[in-house]
């Protein structure tokens, strides 16, 4: 925060909003998860506030034998959050994502459609 502060204190105009910008992401990227930001891996679970409610909703859904989409604005938290939800609904769900090849995408969302298709389907940019 101090750093923040000292760069909005000496910038102006386009570099100071820049610098806003940037920071606002990287806040983003603490409030999913701190593995995120700091780049270690790790995804522990408990860790993660957002994690710990997307747990309970997901039991939930299990529990019922629903689907979920979840959509994440950032691509790097695909493979984290499939891993952790394919260990709450025990088999694997789908993603979808920028590198997804165009021609993938209606098979993979026809997929998700389909009766007793994969459980969840995680999208990104």
């Amino acid at each position: 925060m101090a750093t923040l502060a000292q760069q909005i204190e000496t910038l102006d105009g386009i570099q100071r909003r820049g610098v806003v910008l940037a920071f606002l992401m990287r806040f983003k990227q603490i409030c999913n998860h701190s593995s995120q930001w700091l780049g270690d891996g790790a995804y522990a679970p408990g860790d993660s506030g957002k994690f710990s409610r997307l747990r309970e909703l997901a039991e939930a859904i299990a529990a019922r034998q629903e689907k979920v989409l979840v959509f994440t604005q950032f691509q790097e938290m695909t493979g984290p959050l499939a891993g952790f939800l394919q260990e709450i609904f025990g088999r694997p769900g789908l993603v979808l994502h920028g590198g997804t090849p165009v021609k993938a995408r209606q098979s993979l969302a026809e997929a998700f459609q389909r009766e007793f298709g994969p459980p969840f389907f995680l999208l990104s940019q």
